[in-house]
């Protein structure tokens, strides 16, 4: 199995089994006590646009959480939504040092950046990226850099779905 491939596997399943094994913490307001019990003001156990017009973060996501499609947010819809979003805060935390720890290993002089030779071929799509992401065109990509082209990619990604 060439070294590229092999190591987008190990990160990929590091990644996964990092998300599988942190624990699920129920987020606030998503069980029928404490913050749900003040938003459902009608006392039917479910929350209505209406009910949660105050929590602007929430109401936004109303379509989204509101999995049966029946214009009514039930404590498990939020249970599940709250568990999806710690999944994926988790998943990204485990990219990132994944990509660190993938960035650590391509430097091989250790001089926090990275040049086209280094890279070789151990990282195509970065190679073939390497000029886009050099925004000072200084031979070498630092983790600045990288940070910001990867920010760019994934904003591009959200407009490109919302549009």
């Amino acid at each position: 199995m060439p070294r590229p491939l092999l190591y987008a596997l190990a990160i990929t399943l590091l990644a996964a089994s990092v998300a599988s094994a942190l624990p699920v913490r129920p987020e606030a307001g998503a069980t029928p006590g404490g913050r749900f019990a003040e938003l459902d003001r009608n006392r039917d156990g479910v929350l209505d646009r209406s009910e949660v017009a105050s929590v602007p973060r929430l109401a936004e996501r109303f379509e989204r959480i509101d999995r049966n499609r029946d214009q009514r947010l039930a404590p498990e819809e939020l249970r599940k939504a709250a568990r999806l979003a710690e999944a994926r805060r988790d998943l990204a935390k485990a990219q990132r040092e994944a990509m660190r720890a993938r960035f650590i290993f391509l430097d091989a002089d250790g001089d926090r950046s990275l040049t086209l030779a280094e890279i070789g071929t151990d990282a195509p799509r970065l190679a073939g990226q390497f000029a886009t992401i050099d925004r000072n065109r200084d031979g070498r990509i630092v983790p600045d850099e990288l940070r910001d082209h990867l920010k760019a990619e994934r904003e591009a990604r959200r407009a490109s779905r919302a549009g």
